[in-house]
């Protein structure tokens, strides 16, 4: 009776690890989507999420942010594929990512003025420095090649 227990508990979990290992890049996948889609502010949309692990890229299609209230464009800025290279910041990718030498395709900015002299540009600068803490980071200059 032991034995036949046993024999069971060790084939659940060779089952178990061996689904795991199948199914590990779909498992990844999954909860780096599922990360990113809930770090996204409410006006940045993101048709497809891909994460390569085996790449070490990311890929983004149909990349929109949403223009602020009151301007006639859907967008502010459209972008149909963005490819780039990525680091974990610490030991696993729940720790967060650095996004390296990101490649656009086909990116579109639609810079809109209102008749009372504000633009599109403006209002998102706005939006954005009052969701933030502390209001926009400062600028860092670019570094010297």
């Amino acid at each position: 009776m032991i034995k036949k227990f046993l024999f069971v508990a060790a084939f659940l979990i060779i089952a178990a690890s061996a689904a795991l290992f199948i199914y590990r890049y779909y498992i990844i996948q999954h909860t780096a989507e599922k990360i990113i889609r809930n770090a996204l502010p409410d006006y940045v949309q993101i048709e497809t999420i891909r994460l390569e692990p085996e790449r070490r890229a990311l890929v983004l299609e149909n990349f929109r942010i949403v223009n602020p209230d009151g301007f006639s464009d859907r967008y502010l800025l459209e972008i149909e594929k963005i490819t780039t290279g990525y680091r974990p910041k610490g030991r696993t990718l729940l720790d967060g990512i650095e996004i390296l030498e990101p490649e656009f395709t086909r990116p579109v900015l639609i810079v809109e003025r209102l008749p009372g002299g504000k633009t599109n540009l403006q209002a998102m600068g706005e939006k954005v420095s009052g969701s933030m803490p502390g209001g926009m980071p400062a600028a860092r200059p670019a570094p010297a090649a």
